[in-house]
């Protein structure tokens, strides 16, 4: 118990340290409202334009400059560092909803509309896309760094790809629409609910665990307990506070790219 206390306790001055960065200001969840056909359809247009300065076949590959100091290309609105196909799927985002304001990530890739970003595992590989039209079992996407033949990463637009495939190969889905019926219940690790993981969520799933330590029970209901259990083992632990504030740190913080899959 005194090897656990101690624990905790360098935890929470870690999570305390880190509450002093000027983090990036957070957004309100999502409301339930549904997205209008018209705004969709907006979006949509908004993609299709772009497809005259990125048409089928052209080069865009990791190597591609993306900013006027030939830095990777920065997407402000995920606060992340992007290349080749996460690069252009932000670029395209952008084209349709401005570069201001940030993503909100949702579970279920049947909530997907037009203007959404999907970072799933093909084969070995990770791979983003954008979705252009959800269609009654899949989705027609426009990416980048799509390697034929040649070796080179070139722009391909209309592919269609399965939900199953990207349900069971996810790493996250992100919407930009500030209303949406995206399942945002499911966040991993956004225990207070605000929509974005952070450094207060640590410091929630610490207080709960202290608490089911000493007897009295998390505090926490069903949707709490889900997004709380950070290495989806059905429990909530110390381990979860730890790695909730590992990646409030790499992806929020250092404004990296880390899924929790590469966290676990």
């Amino acid at each position: 118990m005194k090897q656990i206390a101690k624990y905790l306790a360098v935890l929470l001055c870690a999570v305390m340290t880190l509450s002093a960065f000027s983090a990036p200001e957070r957004q309100n969840s999502l409301s339930a409202a549904a997205v209008t056909v018209s705004e969709e359809q907006a979006v949509y247009q908004k993609l299709l334009a772009m497809k005259s300065q990125y048409p089928d076949g052209r080069q865009f590959d990791n190597n591609t400059p993306y900013s006027l100091q030939s830095n990777p290309y920065t997407w402000e609105a995920a606060r992340q560092r992007t290349a080749g196909c996460a690069a252009f799927a932000a670029i395209l985002s952008d084209a349709a909803f401005g570069t201001s304001g940030s993503v909100k990530e949702f579970a279920n890739v049947r909530d997907a509309r037009a203007g959404d970003v999907l970072r799933y595992y093909a084969g070995s590989n990770q791979h983003s896309v954008i979705v252009l039209r959800r269609l009654s079992d899949s989705v027609e996407v426009a990416e980048a760094n799509v390697v034929g033949s040649d070796r080179i990463g070139r722009v391909k637009w209309g592919r269609t790809i399965s939900f199953t495939e990207l349900q069971n190969n996810k790493i996250y889905f992100y919407t930009r629409y500030t209303e949406s019926s995206a399942a945002v219940s499911g966040l991993r690790g956004d225990v207070d609910g605000s929509g974005q993981v952070s450094v207060e969520d640590a410091q929630i799933v610490l207080k709960a665990y202290t608490r089911k330590v000493s007897g009295q029970g998390t505090g926490f209901d069903d949707t709490q307990t889900k997004r709380a259990d950070a290495d989806l083992n059905g429990q909530i632990s110390v381990e979860d506070a730890q790695l909730i504030l590992l990646y409030y740190t790499r992806n929020v913080v250092s404004q990296q790219n880390v899924p929790w899959e590469k966290l676990i």
